[in-house]
């Protein structure tokens, strides 16, 4: 998760496995669980590895430029943000046909009873 606040910016990387990789006891004796204490403006994006692995010729988009596109536009709504983000890997690309998925999830907290 690529996390945008006023006190960090960067991504948390819990040990453990991947979502999807395994289910049952292999996963639930894996995972880690890492809290995160949000505030009012705070973004969490979730993305899949297309996102970064996105290429032009033999360079990725890569976690940099992922964490510096989503800086670029931590003001706006979470809807232009994940807009935003996404043409940018596609600008990076030139707009090829991609190799993978791309999906972002982008969480952004308003805080109790605002709307963003």
């Amino acid at each position: 998760m690529l996390l945008v606040s006023d006190n960090h910016i960067g991504y948390i990387r819990p040990a453990g496995m991947g979502l999807g990789l395994s289910n049952g006891e292999v996963f639930s004796q894996s995972i880690e669980e890492h809290t995160v204490q949000l505030r009012p403006g705070d973004i969490c994006m979730f993305y899949t590895d297309g996102v970064t692995e996105a290429r032009r010729g033999e360079d990725e988009f890569g976690y940099e430029r992922l964490l510096d596109a989503t800086v670029a536009v931590r003001k706006k709504h979470a809807s232009e943000i994940k807009h935003e983000v996404l043409e940018s890997v596609k600008t990076f690309t030139e707009h090829q046909a991609n190799h993978d998925d791309l999906t972002l999830v982008v969480l952004k907290w308003c805080g109790k009873g605002q709307e963003n």
